[in-house]
């Protein structure tokens, strides 16, 4: 239990080391966020933090748009526990709102390793993929969205309480995706906890469709899943009051054009960051998109090890996974693809919030976990024919990467 404990202490502290120094001039304040995060996100957070340390309530703003009831924005982060945490004590600044980002990107990597833990990788693949995630192409293109960024740090917790929670049959499991959701919901971006509530469904079916043999399975992962809802009700009651009170007021609550839905789509020109994310800066008509839009890289390995996790690695769950990612990357291309469009006219929801290419970031996900089973399998196995399917794989990229790089 000791050992078991410093390992944990240990990989935290890897992870913590690892993320400051990629991204050393956000951690070393060498440089300041911007865009969206100095333009709105700053002056709301400061706001914020004024009223806590001066043990106000932030109800009402008048410093933004001639006064507004800043506590029903859902993209302010008012109910968001951290927020206040950093607010109450720290106060908000130019540095405690880059160390925010910082301490989120480390949720984010801990978060997946808990995941990929659950799902009987190994202890390499798992930290490998941990510091993988937060450091790809979506939270790097998104750092001046902290909501995007806040929700895709907490996904894996959820996916990893979730799981555990229909495995193991314990309530405690299923109380901690309620308030995981609670902490996605309340300080991210509305769209992923939609996303991700449709995504607990299905893995809800998909158990019980495995389990449908066992006595009593039905009625007792029902009965924990809607704890897990009592669990998320409770915690996000003043967020959610807040909210209904302002959807009156909130335009967009009346849904958008199918045209506005589908608004920086993820173009096919795009999808060359799965090799050279650079390339995306580029000012060109193939990205004909937001820069923040573009990016879906995940490292020169991750194609190659997709390859060997889908063709040796566990082929139920990473079939499944291959299907949720390719659908959700279909989505993320909007207008060029006919998904978002089907999205919008058959799912609640969908036809609320615009930027089709933010589906991407459920895309890495999804294959992420593919390829941390194939770099799993990889370390594991002295096998000559997985090194030779890797090797392939790994000239065939390097020829593509030359000819997209001659052009």
């Amino acid at each position: 239990m000791l050992k078991k404990l410093w390992l944990n202490i240990f990989s935290i502290l890897l992870i913590l080391v690892v993320s400051v120094l990629a991204l050393w001039q956000v951690s070393f304040f060498a440089n300041t966020m911007k865009w969206d995060m100095m333009d709105y996100y700053f002056p709301t957070r400061y706001f914020i933090g004024e009223c806590f340390r001066n043990h106000m309530m932030p109800f009402w703003c008048p410093y933004m748009y001639f006064g507004y009831p800043i506590y029903a924005d859902p993209q302010a982060g008012v109910w968001y526990p951290i927020n206040s945490l950093f607010a109450f004590f720290a106060g908000y600044n130019i540095y405690t709102i880059q160390a925010e980002f910082i301490f989120h990107i480390v949720i984010a990597a801990v978060g997946m390793q808990k995941l990929l833990r659950t799902l009987s990788l190994s202890a390499e693949a798992a930290m490998v993929a941990c510091i993988v995630y937060p450091l790809s192409g979506f939270f790097i293109g998104h750092a001046s969205h902290p909501t995007l960024i806040t929700s895709m740090a907490w996904m894996p917790f959820i996916s990893h309480y979730f799981i555990s929670g229909l495995e193991e049959k314990k309530a405690i499991s299923f109380i901690k995706t309620g308030l995981v959701l609670a902490l996605c919901l309340t300080g991210g971006y509305i769209v992923f906890f939609v996303i991700a509530c449709y995504g607990m469904f299905f893995v809800f079916v998909y158990y019980n469709a495995r389990n449908w043999k066992e006595n009593g399975y039905f009625l007792k992962s029902s009965y924990l899943s809607i704890g897990a809802v009592v669990t998320f009700l409770v915690l996000c009651s003043g967020y959610l009051f807040s909210l209904f009170q302002s959807l009156p007021y909130i335009k967009r609550a009346e849904g958008l054009s199918i045209d506005t839905v589908n608004v920086n789509s993820l173009t096919p020109g795009s999808l060359i960051s799965f090799l050279l994310p650079f390339a995306t800066l580029a000012k060109t008509a193939a990205f004909d998109t937001d820069m923040t839009m573009r990016n879906i890289y995940s490292g020169l390995l991750f194609v190659p090890l997709i390859v060997v996790g889908f063709s040796f690695g566990n082929r139920k769950r990473n079939i499944a996974l291959l299907i949720c990612g390719l659908f959700c990357l279909s989505a993320a291309m909007g207008k060029y693809l006919p998904v978002r469009e089907w999205l919008y006219y058959s799912l609640p929801f969908m036809k609320l919030f615009r930027h089709a290419s933010i589906f991407r970031a459920f895309t890495l996900f999804c294959f992420l976990l593919i390829a941390a089973d194939g770099l799993s399998i990889l370390f594991a196995s002295n096998s000559v024919q997985i090194k030779k399917i890797l090797a392939i794989v790994l000239v065939i990229e390097a020829i593509v990467i030359g000819l997209l790089l001659s052009f």
